[in-house]
Order: C-alpha cells, then sequence, then structure tokens
C-alpha cells in the first residue's frame, strides 16, 4: 500500500473532496485524524473508512481551521493518537461572491481566513512535526481560480492564488528538509458545494459545454491527484500548481458564470 505505516491530517474531510481524499488514503494505509467543522460529517467520514478499510485507522475531530487555537489542538491530536505525522492536506474551505466593491469586509475575512489564513495556520503547527518524521507532504487544495480570474469572485479567488503562491515559498524554505508542498487545482467537482447548481440542468449543461472534456469533475478524481502528490511516487515535485479541471485553464475560453468553480 502507498501509504502504509503514515499518518495523515485531511481538513475539510466531511465530505467532498475531503472525504475522497480521506477514503483514498485510508485505503492505502494511513491513519488518519479526519477533521471538520461539523463533526456529524467528520463521524460520517469516519464510520465509511471503517466499513471500507475494515480497520480502526480513522479518528474523527472537530475544528475550525480558521481559528489558532484549534489550529494546534488538530496537530496535537495526530500526535497523540498516532505518535507522529506525515502527511497534511489543507483542504477546507468556503466558496465567496462578488466583487471589491460588492462584498463588505466581514465576508471578505469570512472566506479569505477559511480558504487562506488556514494553510498557514495548520502548516505553521503541522511543520515542526512533520520534520521529525524525517520526510513528509504538504497538499493544498487550492483552485482552478487560483490560477484564472472569474467575474464577481473576488474573496475566492484571491484567497486561492495566494494558497497557489505560499505553496511555491512553502516548497522552497522546506525542501531542504524533505517536506515536499504542492498545490491541487480543481475546476468544476461536483461536490455538495456545487450542487444546488448542477441540480438545474440549464447551468449542468453549461458547465459542462465550458470544460473541454465535457463532464463534471468527481472527487476521486482529486483524490487521485492527492495519493499520488502523497505518495513515494512524485518524490521529485515540489512547489507545483496542478490543475485538475478538465481543460478549463488550458485556453482562453475563461470561465465566467454565477458560481465558484471548485
Amino acid at each position: 500500500m502507498k501509504l502504509n505505516g503514515k499518518v495523515a491530517i485531511v481538513t475539510g474531510a466531511g465530505s467532498g473532496i475531503g472525504r475522497a481524499i480521506s477514503l483514498t488514503f485510508a485505503r492505502e494505509g494511513a491513519s488518519l485524524l479526519v477533521v471538520d467543522i461539523n463533526l456529524e460529517s467528520a463521524n460520517e467520514t469516519t464510520q465509511l473508512i471503517k466499513e471500507s478499510v475494515k480497520m480502526d485507522n480513522a479518528v474523527s475531530f472537530q475544528a475550525d481551521v480558521a481559528d489558532p487555537e484549534n489550529a494546534e489542538a488538530i496537530v496535537k491530536a495526530a500526535i497523540e493518537h498516532f505518535g507522529q505525522l506525515d502527511i497534511l492536506v489543507n483542504n477546507a474551505g468556503v466558496g465567496g461572491m462578488g466583487s471589491v466593491v460588492d462584498i463588505d469586509y466581514a465576508e471578505w475575512r469570512r472566506v479569505t481566513s477559511i480558504d487562506m489564513d488556514s494553510v498557514y495556520l495548520l502548516s505553521n503547527r503541522a511543520i515542526p512535526a512533520i520534520q521529525k518524521s524525517g520526510k513528509g507532504r504538504i497538499i493544498n487544495i487550492a483552485s482552478a481560480m487560483g490560477l484564472i480570474a472569474h467575474k464577481a469572485s473576488a474573496p475566492y479567488s484571491a484567497a486561492k492564488a495566494a494558497v497557489v503562491h505560499l505553496t511555491r515559498q512553502m516548497a522552497l524554505d522546506f525542501g531542504e528538509n524533505q517536506i515536499t508542498v504542492n498545490a491541487i487545482c480543481p475546476g468544476i467537482i461536483h461536490t455538495p458545494l456545487i450542487d444546488p447548481a448542477v441540480q438545474m440542468d440549464i447551468m449542468r449543461e453549461w458547465y459542462i459545454k465550458k470544460t473541454p472534456l465535457k463532464r463534471l469533475g468527481k472527487p476521486e478524481d482529486v483524490a487521485n491527484l492527492a495519493l499520488f502528490l502523497a505518495s513515494d511516487e512524485s518524490d521529485f515535485i515540489t512547489g507545483a500548481a496542478i490543475p485538475i479541471d478538465g481543460g478549463i485553464t488550458s485556453g482562453t475560453d475563461v470561465l465566467h458564470g454565477p458560481f465558484a468553480v471548485s
């Protein structure tokens, strides 16, 4: 198994991409701290892991990733339960729409604190623990909207673009510690975040039309890439921002519409 003996923290693991990553990592042998602000959702993921893997290798943990004390508690819990930390997946996030004129400061801070500040907070606490393991992985879930502009999405796009550049900075800073840091930039992935939109035929057709591969992405698509980046197979990859978007960012037909991409 590709992650046998490894310990991972996955934030936003109660649904969507975070749940898919957690299940995939567990099937490949990792022990997991399943983190979500909604404990019931985290427990559902943990139960799915136990049913799928037939092993007691996952623990639920409720936390607000934008809170510094919670971030410290997350890393402490992983060490207490499993004795080490090898992998951090910064996946927790929220959407946020509006231009810099439309959106008020409270909403700006809500979105950027969860989507951007949490990456700093968790990495700040996790890296010293990962260093003790000798090598490790940090995987930041950014967005295709961190690579291309999207109309009326100032807080989300800005936060995700910052995550992409922070990923590169962290890769430079901690490469000598054998910690790789990479960003995954999903496009239109069918998760609970966009489910209300894709339930409408007109929106689903619009999304598919704008995607060169002519389908919506699945959480498992992202999870498979995360597994590669977490495994030894990606040992010489760091500082990368990898689109997984069906081709949206490959051309000049920039995606515009009323909903966030991922």
